[in-house]
Formats: C-alpha cells, sequence, structure tokens
C-alpha cells in the first residue's frame, strides 16, 4: 500500500523489503499510531521515528530532521509523506556516519 508513495520520496526498490517489514513491525502499517512509552515524546506514525530527530539538541539547535529539511515540527511527522521522508533521512545519516542504512531499527 505504501511503496508508491515510499518511491517518490526516494526509497529505491532494493530498499522496499525492508522498509515494508520495518512498517509492519512498528506500526502494522498504520499511520495513526503512537508508541507514547518510548522516550522523548514517542515514537510517531508508519516508521515510529522518535522525536528525539526532531528535538533540539546541542548539535541541531532546531532539531536533526529540521536542519536536514525534512520537517518544520515533530507533529510533521503524522504525514506518511514526511515519516517516509523522514525515514531515508535517517538512512542516509546512518550511512554517513558509518552505520548500518537500518541502525536505526536494528532491533528488529
Amino acid at each position: 500500500m505504501w511503496w508508491s508513495l515510499a518511491r517518490s520520496v526516494g526509497f529505491t526498490d532494493e530498499q522496499m523489503p525492508t522498509l515494508d517489514r520495518i512498517m509492519f513491525v512498528e506500526s502494522r502499517c498504520d499511520e495513526t499510531q503512537l508508541n507514547a512509552s518510548d522516550p522523548n515524546g514517542g515514537s510517531i506514525s508508519l516508521t515510529q521515528i522518535n522525536r528525539f530527530w526532531c528535538l533540539p539538541s546541542r548539535y541541531y539547535p532546531s532539531g536533526y530532521l529540521q536542519a536536514v529539511g525534512v520537517l518544520t515540527t515533530c507533529d510533521d511527522l503524522w504525514s506518511p509523506e514526511i515519516n517516509l521522508r523522514a525515514a531515508l533521512a535517517l538512512v542516509e545519516y546512518s550511512r554517513s556516519v558509518g552505520l548500518d542504512d537500518w541502525y536505526q531499527w536494528a532491533w528488529l
């Protein structure tokens, strides 16, 4: 259901099976899901992006996802398109610092 949107934001065909598994395990592919028990105000929507990534920090005063131009506020993560863009940004971040692309979801 979400594959065409995921492709439109930049995920490759090779990444789709892993992304599909992440969305199923994290939210059952339901964009309305919130894991409020996660730290920093919870994890949001399809890929369960933690609010940590959009809160101000020492290195990113407006938040990491704001700094890379993915969103304006944490609430933007409720948009499936923005949530998938944020997931792709985290994949790219992981790669840029020498981690596995899917490091943010390594527990799966």
